[in-house]
């Protein structure tokens, strides 16, 4: 296996999704990049455009098309807000958006 490093910057991440344990990094490009690694640690290198939705993905919310009371839609995909902190994430990414964050960081 070969392994190489890569530096991301956090515009050109949409959605991180966690499947088993690896973390597929999708990219406005269409593409994806694997690591190993788990989505609580991952969210820890992350800025403040980036919420937690549910227990296995993290999106961009510059990426986020539409925001509803149970679900947002992220390019194209529609994932459920977790059920818990749905009025959470949903206020977040309201202040969010009223006002960005502006930021140039890298993973």
């Amino acid at each position: 296996e070969i392994r190489q490093e890569r530096r991301i910057p956090y515009e050109r991440i949409v959605y991180v999704e966690s499947v088993k344990n690896y973390l597929h990094i999708h990219l406005t490009d269409g593409t994806f990049v694997n690591m190993r690694g788990s989505l609580t640690d991952f969210m820890e290198e992350l800025d403040g455009r980036f919420l937690k939705i549910n227990r296995g993905i993290i999106a961009n919310m510059d990426a986020v098309e539409q925001m509803k009371a149970d679900s947002c839609k992220v390019s194209g995909l529609t994932f459920m807000l977790s059920r818990n902190r749905k009025a959470e994430l949903r206020k977040q990414y309201y202040e969010y958006i009223l006002d960005p964050y502006v930021g140039g960081g890298v993973i």
